[in-house]
């Protein structure tokens, strides 16, 4: 680019050029320095002139408002509904600045409708600011200039003139050129401009005036406080951002300029205090981009978007936010480590020989560690292992020892070393019996010896013999092709270590947080604590309350309380509200707070204690307080306890303390707030006494006997009895649902209530005890019929209903797999689901294997398919399979629009057991580095994970094995079948018998057939689907025609083909057809996605945040908005993307191997049972007529493709549904207007299609009404 461009005239130019992006001017000078040489400045300011160098409008407006505030503030009472309005109005006023001003106008961060841009016009107005045309091109031209003489705000000038300086003096020069040519087409803007003075009166002093007066009657205090004193804080909060945020704060992202983050400017600006990050990323809406930082403004912008008031929102990407934060510390770490003291340079050292070494060694305590002599004499005796373990070594190498001996010496440990080095040893690293010979390279070469060494060669009476080659180090280049002398090897080891030392003064612990999506949407119970379940302790704990004041328990412990301490006020006090705690401990906060009311009302007003607010507040603060400790105590703690996996005693382990300690503060404060004092006689106070402190001396009879208040004697112990068994059992299994009373066993649960019946009805005696016993029966029963009923199942469709846990568990569980169980309860799934297993598997048996891929596994759920094993993959490369068990044929179906979890009526669980897999590693939970695999490779890997799934899983094994997916799994789905009838040996012991696969939309031929060659029949049949025009459709085919593939599809699927399919000589990938079609219809159609050429309306992601149009992944998905979800399907807690756009997976499609039509698919389909492929009619990813081309381009079973053309016709609910036909083995079924996720938007056909595939339907039943 040349140094001068053209520009555009903009305002403040007067004609002047805006310099080109390179920033320079004509000559090499900036454009800065060219604008401030040629610019006419004022001379300097000076006192003489004063009068004259003052803006007056805006000196009178900055120094009449706070008088004006200061005088009503001293003259007008202050109402408390005016104060709240004052602060509503200041929010309001300051975020129509901060929003729209700043983020809105300023920056274009976001859109707004014009309803809200005229609200923010007029809040913004009711700063009295200036115009938003003034406002923001200042603002622009600060951002531009910042920290130069350009720059109107002049942070760089000083603190004073930053925040109100500008404003009160006239400026020296004009601030720097911007575009607003935006502002100057905007009607609100405009509208804004041309009306300012009486927007600003209006808004500014006179609607908050009305809004007061006319609410409350308080004239005055409105225009004062609402409009006068807001108005000042509003004036000053948005000056802290010219001034405090440009001094107060660290620089986060980069510090080229002034501008800072702190939280203390932030709260002072309504957020505007991360100005580091602002101005690093301006077109950003956020100012705090962590979801725990003060912004309100962002906060309000969000809340429009989701109310449809503002759209397009703007953030930078999190992986330019995340390099500018990493650079900052790299530099600060920088910064530091130029402080510190290094060992001696490489270079600096002395070279000794061997000889010389063991000759200086005699006098000096000198050892060698990896080619370097070291003094160790000021070290010897600070050695943790001891003085006698570095004696062993003196003289001697010791790079064994000190690397592997008895452990991997840490980096500190090896900083330390360095700074020991007296020399370098010549000829390189000495290990044991190679003394001075020379190796290839350094690391190697004490992995090869060190299983040589022998304890008379190294002298190492005190080493364990540990394999200390299995810990390779980190501090040496492992690229190392040849030998490298041990001055270069070490100077990098030196480096190396202070490289790692810095990273590790970088690192930050704090790692995993919640953001306000999963805090908005909850947290659920591990074991699905239902609400019901929740109701039934808390009816539990209302009974208690009720038997309490029946019995006259509470009574009867208050009395005593009262006979022991009633002499003193404090005392008395203190005694009831500990008391008070520990009944709250030991019973919950609703039984004493429901019991204690009535006593403490009637305590109160007998002895005349008025008023009795600290006595009453007492039992609330004591009891609420006290309820957190035990489980029992409330139902809140259950949810807790069960949702972080604590066991009931842990959970009072970690709550006794800090509500014992709650307790004591909280006392200290309402004895100080309540000012209790020690009764001055032995009056009783009159009820109506102003001294609310004062106690009667006496408020029982002393010869009272505590005892004659209560009505059952052996109530205490009733009530240790009721809450032991609520503790330890009954409630807990009742909420930890019918899973747990299954595993018990149904006669012991039984009897199990039966004795819990008889001792309850003899030891209550009270009629509320029965009803509480047959609520929980009633329900326990309910449960148990449930779990012990056999449902008669068929291959009918079923809706999601109670299931029969124990049996289901037992299809595929044992003893051995507890540990991959998942509830049958989960967070925002409202229904039961069946038993599951979910976890990892390695991909081979190597003991340390890294790699493995997640299962999640469900049993079938009728007594059809129980000796059929379906494992469903979804496409990507690097897309989850676990969209498969939300979306498509899982038990489960969520709403693409609301999210709701809803029973899917045609689960593939009714038919089959299912496993669901995220594969190749690197893919949705799945462990380990994503590698580019070939598809031999993915379907190794894939064979070792289902060794491992099977040796863990006994119960699968002699079951038929099924493989089936969509998308790109169609590639390595043959390539898998193929390596399991490879190593048929091995899975035969392993139980793995494959009978099949079914691949649907599938990639198993090139993007040629798939896309390219019948893309104009394509578009000819389905232009009225995807809205386009004639014009369209004639430019299409004319395209087509350029590269003869105008007619393809008609002229080359035959039946019989007449032999391998031709590329037309004129065929030119680069006039791609597919790709002028894709482009037509989005542009017709704004929802049309390449999964379903039918477009969704509205548009949306789907269950697990895939946006179809764009076929890019969002965060936004049901495993990352409900955070326990993860733990409890016992998967990492990592970020969860459908779709992996990461290296390996955006390359793996166009890896080497060959697609499987030409390679193992005819072999494959030769030893399956059955073969089935699938394509929807409106999936536009594969067009369907591409399987059909691929079909009749394949041989198998010694034939090339179909003989005869497909006319057979599926009927699903007696409706034609598609077309298929089968020859050899192989089916190939052609679903109409089914999209590229048939089970989405075909459920009832894909349902009937499985049926088929597992052989519980012949062909001939696939044309049959249902």
């Amino acid at each position: 680019m040349s140094s001068t461009v053209r520009a555009r005239k903009v305002e403040g130019t007067a004609g002047k050029d805006i310099a080109g992006l390179d920033g320079k001017a004509d000559g090499g000078v900036s454009f800065v320095d060219r604008t401030l040489q040629s610019q006419e400045v004022l001379p300097p300011f000076q006192w003489s002139r004063l009068l004259s160098e003052i803006q007056w409008i805006s000196f009178t407006i900055l120094t009449i408002t706070p008088l004006l505030a200061l005088y009503g503030m001293c003259t007008v009472p202050l109402d408390r509904r005016t104060l709240g309005w004052s602060i509503a109005y200041y929010f309001m006023t300051g975020l129509g600045i901060t929003a729209g001003y700043h983020r809105l106008w300023s920056h274009r961060s976001y859109n707004a409708s014009r309803t809200l841009e005229y609200v923010l016009m007029c809040m913004g107005s009711g700063a009295m600011e200036g115009s938003i045309h003034w406002w923001a091109r200042g603002h622009r031209s600060h951002h531009r200039y910042t920290d130069t003489d350009l720059d109107p705000y002049g942070a760089h000038t000083g603190l004073l003139w930053a925040h109100v300086g500008w404003m009160i003096v006239k400026p020296r020069r004009k601030p720097g050129p911007v575009d607003i040519s935006d502002l100057r087409k905007n009607p609100v803007v405009q509208f804004q401009h041309r009306h300012y003075i009486p927007m600003i009166v209006f808004w500014g002093l006179i609607f908050p005036t009305l809004v007061a007066g006319l609410g409350w009657g308080d004239w005055k205090g409105g225009f004062f406080f609402a409009g006068v004193a807001r108005l000042v804080f509003v004036h000053h909060s948005t000056f802290c951002i010219n001034s405090l945020a440009h001094y107060l704060g660290d620089a986060t992202f980069d510090n080229k300029h002034s501008p800072r983050d702190n939280f203390i400017t932030a709260l002072c600006t309504v957020g505007e205090g991360y100005h580091n990050f602002h101005h690093e990323f301006p077109m950003d809406f956020r100012n705090a981009v962590k979801w725990y930082q003060y912004d309100p403004t962002k906060w309000f912008i969000w809340c429009m978007s989701k109310i449809g008031l503002a759209y397009n929102l703007k953030t930078f990407p999190e992986n330019e936010i995340k390099k500018g934060r990493l650079v900052m510390q790299l530099r600060a770490a920088h910064e530091e480590a130029q402080h510190l003291k290094l060992a001696t340079p490489v270079s600096e050292l002395p070279i000794i020989s061997w000889d010389d070494f063991v000759l200086q060694a005699k006098t000096k305590p000198l050892v060698v560690v990896h080619g370097f002599i070291h003094d160790v004499s000021e070290f010897m005796d600070e050695h943790p292992g001891g003085r006698n373990y570095i004696a062993a070594y003196i003289g001697k190498d010791a790079s064994v020892a000190f690397q592997g001996g008895v452990y991997e010496h840490s980096n500190a440990a090896n900083n330390l070393l360095s700074m020991m080095r007296v020399g370098v040893l010549s000829g390189g690293m000495e290990i044991a019996s190679r003394k001075q010979d020379p190796v290839p390279s350094v690391t190697p070469s004490l992995a090869q010896d060190a299983g040589n060494t022998t304890a008379s060669e190294s002298d190492e009476p005190l080493t364990p013999k540990n394999d200390w080659t299995q810990q390779p180090t980190k501090r040496v280049r492992s690229d190392a092709a040849t030998y490298v002398p041990p001055g270069e090897a070490y100077e990098v080891v030196e480096h190396c270590n202070l490289d790692e030392n810095i990273k590790m003064k970088g690192t930050a612990y704090g790692k995993i947080i919640i953001d306000g999506q999963q805090v908005r949407d909850g947290i659920a119970g591990e074991s699905g604590v239902l609400p019901y379940d929740i109701l039934l302790l808390f009816l539990s704990l209302a009974y208690i309350a009720i038997s309490l004041d029946a019995t006259g328990l509470l009574r009867y412990l208050a009395c005593h309380v009262c006979q022991r301490a009633s002499f003193d006020g404090r005392v008395l006090y203190m005694g009831m509200y500990f008391f008070l705690w520990l009944a709250g401990v030991i019973l919950g906060n609703d039984p004493v707070i429901l019991s204690g009311t009535a006593f403490l009302v009637y305590i109160t007003r007998t002895a005349g204690i008025y008023p009795p607010d600290a006595w009453l507040w007492s039992q609330f603060v004591a009891a609420n307080v006290a309820s957190a400790v035990l489980v029992s105590s409330n139902p809140t703690n259950l949810v807790i306890a069960t949702g972080f996996g604590l066991s009931f005693v842990n959970y009072t382990a970690y709550m006794v303390l800090p509500s014992f300690v709650s307790a004591c503060v909280t006392l200290a404060v309402l004895m100080l707030f309540f000012d209790l004092r020690r009764t001055p006689g032995e009056h009783v106070s009159n009820a109506h006494s102003p001294n609310r402190g004062y106690i009667p001396k006496q408020i029982l009879k002393p010869d009272m006997d505590p005892k004659s208040l209560l009505l059952l004697p052996f109530a205490f112990g009733m009530f240790i009895l009721v809450q032991a068994l609520d503790h330890v059992g009954f409630v807990t299994i009742m909420a930890r649902g019918v899973g747990s009373i299954c595993r018990h066993g149904v006669e012991t649960t039984v009897f199990f209530m039966a004795v819990l019946s008889i001792i309850l009805c003899n030891f209550g005696g009270l009629l509320i005890s029965l009803m509480w016993l047959n609520a929980r029966i009633v329900t326990a029963l309910g449960a148990l019929v449930a779990a012990v009923s056999v449902a008669a199942n068929s291959a009918q469709p079923q809706n999601a209903s109670a299931y029969n846990l124990c049996q289901l568990r037992d299809r595929l569980g044992s003893n051995g797999t507890q540990r991959f169980e998942i509830p049958t309860h989960l967070p925002n799934i409202s229904f039961e689901l069946p038993p599951s297993w979910g976890g990892y598997e390695p991909v081979s048996n190597q003991p340390n294997e890294t790699r493995q891929n997640y299962f999640w596994m469900v049993p079938a759920t009728g007594d059809v398919g129980i000796n059929d094993v379906v494992v469903w993959f979804n496409g990507g490369p690097g897309c989850s399979s676990l969209s498969g068990i939300l979306a498509e044929e899982g038990p489960v179906k969520m709403d693409p629009v609301t999210y709701e979890a809803k029973p899917n009526p045609y689960s593939w669980t009714n038919l089959t057991n299912m496993i669901w897999v995220d594969q190749p590693p690197g893919t949705g939970f799945s462990r380990g580095p994503a590698l580019n695999q070939t598809m031999e490779e993915v379907a190794v890997d894939f064979n070792g994970f289902l060794l491992n799934l099977y040796k863990d899983f006994p119960k699968l094994r002699g079951k038929n094995l099924w493989l089936m997916g969509e998308s790109f799994s169609g590639k390595f789905i043959p390539y898998m079948a193929d390596q399991i009838y490879k190593n048929e040996k091995e899975n035969m012991l392993a139980g793995i018998q494959l009978k099949g696969i079914g691949m649907n939309d599938a990639f198993f031929y090139d993007n040629m057939i798939g896309k390219e060659l019948p893309a104009v029949q394509f578009a000819k049949e389905n232009a009225h689907v995807m809205k386009l025009n004639q014009s369209d459709v004639v430019q299409l085919v004319q395209q087509g025609k350029e590269i003869g593939i105008e007619t393809y599809v008609e002229d080359n699927l035959k039946y019989p083909p007449a032999g391998p399919l031709p590329l037309p000589p004129q065929f030119n990938s680069s006039k791609s057809v597919y790709s002028s079609m894709k482009k037509m219809a989005k542009e017709a159609n704004k929802c049309f996605s390449p999964f379903n050429i039918r477009g969704p309306s509205p548009c949306h992601l789907d269950a697990l945040g895939l946006d179809p149009t764009t076929e890019v992944a969002h965060k936004q998905n049901y495993f990352n908005r409900n955070p326990a979800v993860k733990s409890l399907i016992h998967a990492d807690n990592v970020s969860y993307v459908e779709c992996s756009k990461k290296k390996p997976f955006d390359i793996m499609k166009d890896s080497k191997t060959e697609f499987p039509l030409n390679t193992v698919l005819p072999g494959v389909v030769e030893k399956n049972q059955r073969t089935v492929v699938q394509h929807g009619t409106y999936d536009y990813v594969m067009l369907p007529n591409g399987s059909a081309l691929a079909v009749q381009n394949m041989t198998w079973a010694g034939q090339q493709g179909f003989q005869t053309q497909p006319n057979q016709t599926l009927l699903v609910d007696g409706q034609p549904a598609g077309t298929y036909h089968t020859e050899r083995k192989l089916t190939l079924v052609m679903v109409d207007k089914a999209s590229h996720m048939i089970p989405v938007y075909k459920p009832k056909a894909s349902y009937k299609l499985l049926q088929y595939v597992l052989g519980q339907i012949s062909e001939e039943q696939l044309s049959a009404k249902d």
